[in-house]
Formats: C-alpha cells, structure tokens, sequence
C-alpha cells in the first residue's frame, strides 16, 4: 500500500565491445563518443574480448543493446558462440554488429540471432545509417516490464544474476525507496573516489583480484554524465584482466550519476542493499 517511487529519466544502455583479437581502439573511441552524443549510456568495454566477457558484461550491466565491432574477420565465431551464450539465459537480447564483415555473411550472422549487422565502407555512415537503426532496434527492449519483488525474492533466494541486475535496473529508474523496508544481511563496503585519471579502476581491478579468491565481491562505478545528457561508463575498460572479468564471484554495474549526491547516486545505498541480499560479502 506504499506509495511507488517516481521514476527518473534514463537513456538506454548499450554495451559496446570489441571482439576476439580486436585491438584497435581509436575508432571504437569515436564510436562510443558518437552513441553517448546520440542519447545512449556507453557501457565501453575494452579491446579483445572472447564471447564469454561480452555476455557476462551484458547481463550485469543489463543493457538494451549490445553492439560488437569485429574487424579480423573472425565474426562469425565470436557471434555464434555469444549468441549460444546469451539464448541460453532464456531471455531475449538485441544485438548489433559492424566492423570487416562481407555482405554475404549477415545473413548467416543473423540466423544466429544477431539483430541488426553492418559491414564496412563507404556506403556505410555511422549517422545516416548505423546511430538511427541502433536507436531503432533499442526500443524493442522490455527489461521494464518486470515484477521487481519477485525479482527480489530469486535474489534472496539463489542469487540469480538476471534477477540481479533487472533488480539493479528497477532501483536505479526510481527517485528512492523502492526497497521498502526490506532488510539486508550485513555486508563489508568499501569506496574509492579520487579525481579522472587518479588510477581509481586499476586499483579496483587489483582489489577485485584479491577479494574474488575467497570472496564474493562486486563493483558499483558510478561516472557522471557529459554535457550532451548521456554518459560514456568506461570503468570496464581499465578491468581487463579475464580472471577478474569472467570469475562467477565478481559482479560490475557500471551507474550513470545524473544527480550528484554525496559522490555516488542516491540508488547507490539500496544497489547495496540487493547485493548483499544476493550473498556479496564485499562491495
């Protein structure tokens, strides 16, 4: 019977990755600033990445869109064995991919569930072609409709990392309060903070390292957003060691901060109240 929080305004998540052996990053960084100038959160995920950390940081970040760029011509890997990933969570994903890709593969790219796919040249224009169909194909996600106590109770329950992270998405759309009264079990919480540049995700990434070999352990990045209203999340793209990225014990939600407040988000307390609902004993 309580009065339902007020739900703030937010841009969709899309979860930009290179992948495979992939280590060009200076168009990537072109990209991303183009889709957070678009109206995306840019969740920049770093360079070589396997099918195995696209999926995993897809479904903690619980983006709307994933979008991969592949430019060694090992696309079709590197998709099919992500999408077999992905339709194994049972839930529905929206997948994006560009880079070298011939014409006559996207049509098999997409019998494995990729959404939408892009090849190169310059037929191709990121804003007459790629930005529109991406901001097209993002209004297909329904991660909103959702019953958020019963996503609760599978997080007490087992844990369950899609219920985690859609949890995570409920609590961070609302003003405050959506928790209610409901109670966590205690839990060791420790803040970074220091100005751009200080070194604040590599040392996060060492303390992942140690914490994750006994622990259960996750990461709240909280970044502020651009001038242009949307945000470029690059915490990721400092934590690339695939121990720390891929380990079932590390958990990383990347936070947009629209409202400052104390350093972190005012949905930052009740993110950490649902993780140690889920059995993290270090956040």
């Amino acid at each position: 019977g309580r009065r339902w929080p007020v739900r703030v305004r937010k841009f969709p998540r899309i979860l930009f990755a290179k992948g495979g052996l992939d280590g060009h990053d200076e168009g990537s960084d072109i990209a991303a600033r183009q889709l957070r100038d678009s109206g995306f959160e840019v969740i920049y995920t770093s360079v070589y990445q396997t099918p195995e950390e696209i999926a995993k940081q897809a479904i903690e970040e619980d983006v709307d869109v994933i979008g991969i760029s592949i430019h060694t011509g090992a696309h079709e890997p590197i998709l099919k064995d992500l999408m077999e990933i992905l339709n194994s969570t049972g839930k529905e994903w929206i997948v994006v991919a560009g880079g070298l890709i011939p014409k006559k593969d996207h049509a098999r790219l997409k019998s494995f569930g990729v959404t939408e796919v892009f090849g190169a040249g310059a037929s191709v224009s990121m804003e007459k072609d790629v930005l529109p169909k991406i901001r097209e194909v993002a209004k297909g996600s329904n991660k909103y409709t959702v019953d958020f106590l019963g996503l609760i109770e599978k997080v007490r329950a087992d844990g369950d990392r899609l219920s985690l992270s859609a949890a995570l998405t409920q609590i961070d759309s609302f003003s405050q309060g959506i928790l209610g009264n409901i109670s966590r079990p205690e839990t060791h919480v420790v803040g970074l903070s220091g100005s751009g540049g200080s070194g604040k995700s590599s040392l996060l990434e060492e303390l992942l390292d140690i914490a994750r070999q006994e622990f259960k352990v996750a990461a709240i990045c909280v970044d502020p957003p651009s001038a242009y209203g949307a945000v470029v999340l690059g915490d990721r793209y400092r934590i690339r060691k695939y121990e720390v990225s891929c380990d079932p014990n590390v958990f990383i939600r990347s936070v947009a901060a629209y409202e400052s407040w104390k350093g972190v988000t005012k949905s930052v307390p009740d993110m950490i109240r649902v993780f140690s609902l889920a059995g993290y004993e270090i956040i």
